[in-house]
């Protein structure tokens, strides 16, 4: 049997998406119990976004990558309680960003740590090793 054969035997409404969830430690500590975010999987659209809005390239061809801006907009798109209107309107936070940039709630790792997450929930976390290790070659 072919692979085509093996995936059209699949029952499709069987399959789900999975989902993690990630202790953030400055939140943990505040509320003096564990602070769980739910992340999930980004779609390959949502990837292609984040790319193109972390990468300027200079006038002499220079690729920058911002790791900063897209583990940020990594967590915008992968992890759901960020986007919260009551958790916004209780922290006085205009925008999900606004709120993932408070230091009082968020340090820079805990972001990477939910960026993390979401990379590795979308099966990219492998592709960008390979990446990084092909730029430093």
């Amino acid at each position: 049997m072919n692979l085509v054969e093996k995936l059209l035997k699949l029952d499709a409404g069987k399959l789900k998406i999975s989902n993690k969830e990630v202790k953030v430690d400055k939140l943990s500590e505040a509320l003096g119990e564990d602070a769980m975010f739910t992340c999930k999987p980004i779609t390959l659209d949502e990837y292609n976004d984040i790319q193109k809005n972390s990468i300027t390239i200079g006038k002499k061809g220079a690729v920058d990558l911002d790791m900063g801006k897209m583990n940020l907009e990594m967590v915008l798109k992968g992890v759901p309680e960020i986007k919260n209107k009551d958790l916004l309107a209780h922290f006085k936070a205009v925008t999900p960003e606004e709120l993932l940039k408070n230091p009082l709630l968020f340090t820079p790792g805990d972001i990477t740590k939910l960026a993390n997450a979401v990379s590795e929930l979308s099966g990219i976390s492998e592709v960008e090793k390979a990446d990084a290790e092909i730029k430093n070659s």
